[in-house]
């Protein structure tokens, strides 16, 4: 069984529960997901996405150096990346921390616990 280790707004490993909590358990797939309808809001400029860029390659090389492992980067609808996943990988549990109530974050969230749940996956959000 692949857990999923999804990284959402928490791109480092120094004090990342949901970092710790997946990496004792099975087989770890390490995700992130540049969602296109995030990245469309008003709030989201230049400089923000410049900070995740910058942010995801620390963090991948930090995974790389430390623990021989590859963030995989997805440019994509959040969903659509989870059922792709979910058809290749058998997977148990995802993994990741909270986002507190962003509606379009709190929509996608819906989402995935829908799409979780249906195909018997357990979604551990710390």
């Amino acid at each position: 069984m692949t857990n999923i280790l999804w990284f959402r707004n928490d791109l480092r490993l120094h004090d990342n529960e949901a970092f710790s909590q997946a990496i004792d358990n099975d087989s770890v797939l390490l995700v992130y997901i540049y969602d296109r309808t995030l990245i469309k809001r008003d709030t989201v400029s230049s400089f923000h996405l410049k900070f995740i860029e910058e942010s995801l390659d620390d963090l991948s090389d930090e995974l790389k150096e430390k623990f021989g492992a590859t963030l995989n980067i997805y440019h994509s609808d959040t969903l659509d990346v989870f059922r792709d996943l979910l058809s290749r990988y058998q997977v148990k549990n995802v993994f990741s921390n909270r986002i507190f109530k962003e509606k379009s974050s709190q929509e996608i969230d819906d989402s995935c616990h829908s799409l979780f749940s249906s195909k018997g996956v357990k979604w551990i959000p710390v």
